[in-house]
């Protein structure tokens, strides 16, 4: 297959460069090598976010470049794509690609293809949720979130009102997964220790509530284990 300027070999095109399509280019590149096939990595990016780590980013018990890994460095595999994947005709086996700053698409053929889209915030139609909701799916996601934080805990210091200013320092957290209770569990350690640094603020005045659609939080472990 000659297409798009590439050499005729066995084509494999992976798109998404997150926790699955890494790691599926990884281990190909592994397996197969450079002359039984050319391997090609689709992504918005050239790293994927270690999202375990990715709180931590934010709250600074860890530096943000700790929670991104490099898809170069990490794959193996010397093919990557950095661009916008906009669809496939299955039926010519090509899929559609639109590279960073090109405001043109480019064609390219596979003999194999691994979808690996990963995922979105899922984010309910409770009324303001959209417009006032922070997300945790980035680094800039998790420090913009540390920078209200902190932010809420300046304006807390300067009102004279306890009633408002405990409004001010309850945080509410949607979602009571990996992610969610680990938000609670970071910030809640985060925001106490901040609060030593301010006069009027107090420990007693952070509230932290995590809501869920479900009956317990953690419904991916065992029952006994979430409840600890």
């Amino acid at each position: 297959m000659e297409i798009d300027g590439i050499p005729d070999k066995s084509r494999i095109i992976v798109i998404g460069g997150g926790f699955g399509g890494a790691f599926a280019v990884q281990r190909l590149a592994r397996r197969l090598g450079a002359d039984e096939a050319e391997i090609l990595l689709v992504d918005r990016n050239n790293f994927f976010v270690f999202h375990p780590f990715l709180v931590e980013a934010g709250t600074g018990s860890l530096l943000p470049q700790h929670a991104v890994v490099g898809l170069r460095a990490f794959t193996g595999a010397r093919g990557l794509l950095m661009g916008e994947f906009t669809g496939a005709d299955f039926d010519r086996r090509i899929v559609r690609v639109r590279p960073v700053g090109q405001d043109t698409e480019r064609e390219i053929g596979f003999d194999h293809l691994v979808l690996a889209f990963g995922s979105v915030t899922h984010r309910p139609a409770i009324p303001g949720l959209r417009e006032h909701a922070l997300q945790v799916k980035g680094v800039a996601d998790a420090i913009a979130l540390r920078d209200r934080a902190i932010d809420l805990l300046e304006q807390a210091e300067q009102c004279e009102d306890p009633e408002r200013r405990r409004s001010l320092l309850h945080f509410v957290i949607v979602g009571s997964s990996f992610t969610g209770v680990e938000v609670a569990g970071e910030f809640e350690v985060f925001l106490r220790r901040a609060s030593r640094r301010f006069d009027r603020v107090k420990a007693a005045d952070i509230r932290i509530t995590l809501v869920d659609i479900a009956d317990r939080i953690l419904p991916a472990l065992d029952a006994e284990l979430a409840g600890f």
